[in-house]
């Protein structure tokens, strides 16, 4: 998982004088989120193969290692304000929010043995449902974001009122770091077992 560090942008001026006569500035809030999905391929005859391919052609992270599913998160903050008797308010603010997800595909599907293929639709379906669980969280840190920036009041000055959203964004990264983190602990505690349940359910629905 990769989170790239969002950009906030600084509009005052012109906006300021078109709406200094309003007397209720409430700020409006909106979050875009999107996902989209990459596959990368491999092949493999044998259980071995394909975890030598993995490490091949797998997707690095930012470490160099190279993993079998993986998921990079970019967040940009827009935000907008007006000065009204000696205050900044907060207008609106826009966060958008995109997942890319990186799974396998497997090429030598069709020649490998059956119970290389019922551990291959293991493991894939459960790298599919690991990836999506990591962009769930994201996206669940990513609408509380947009409900604090929301509830800020109004500030003496813009640029400080600019510095508390980065702080708040700051916090709601830190945060979803460490709640990605205790996610990947747990998913790798549980691996082994949550792989052997799944071969023994296709391996009885293959049966």
């Amino acid at each position: 998982m990769v989170f790239q560090k969002q950009k906030t942008l600084f509009v005052t001026g012109l906006l300021s004088l078109m709406l200094s006569a309003i007397s209720a500035l409430p700020a409006f809030a909106e979050t875009n989120i999107s996902r989209s999905f990459e596959n990368f391929y491999i092949g493999g005859t044998s259980i071995e193969n394909i975890w030598k391919e993995v490490s091949i052609k797998g997707i690095p992270d930012p470490f160099g290692i190279r993993r079998i599913g993986y998921t990079s998160f970019k967040q940009t903050i827009a935000s907008k304000f007006v000065t009204k008797n000696g205050r900044c308010h907060l207008t609106s603010v826009t966060i958008n929010f995109h997942s890319n997800v990186k799974i396998p595909r497997w090429t030598d599907a069709k020649i490998a043995s059956r119970d290389v293929q019922i551990y291959w639709k293991a493991l894939s379906s459960d790298v599919e449902r690991h990836e999506l669980d990591h962009v769930l969280i994201a996206e669940a840190a990513v609408k509380k974001l947009d409900q604090a920036i929301s509830k800020l009041k109004p500030r003496k000055n813009c640029k400080a009122f600019n510095r508390k959203i980065a702080q708040l964004e700051k916090i709601s990264r830190n945060k979803l770091n460490r709640a990605q983190n205790t996610f990947e602990r747990k998913e790798v505690r549980a691996q082994n077992k949550r792989l052997q349940k799944l071969i023994a359910k296709f391996s009885a629905n293959n049966s």
